[in-house]
């Protein structure tokens, strides 16, 4: 069983290019991950810059390029 720190939590636009990168990028690597589309996207903007809005466990993990960047390093 996975640790739920190590689990993604992705909330995604439908429409939105980089949500969709984000879901091929975790599909891609195999990571656990739970999509999350997002309904409450007018209500997740006030507190986040950008979409799709990445968690590890309950840790912010930034959106698509900050994802990206912090996977890399």
């Amino acid at each position: 069983m996975t640790h739920p720190n190590h689990v993604l939590f992705a909330y995604l636009l439908q429409n939105c290019p980089y949500s969709q990168k984000m879901a091929k990028l975790l599909t891609k690597d195999q990571k656990q991950w739970v999509r999350r589309d997002s309904p409450r996207y007018h209500e997740l903007k006030k507190t986040y810059a950008t979409f799709p809005i990445v968690f590890r466990g309950k840790k912010y993990m930034g959106g698509y390029e900050d994802f990206i960047s912090r996977s890399s390093s």
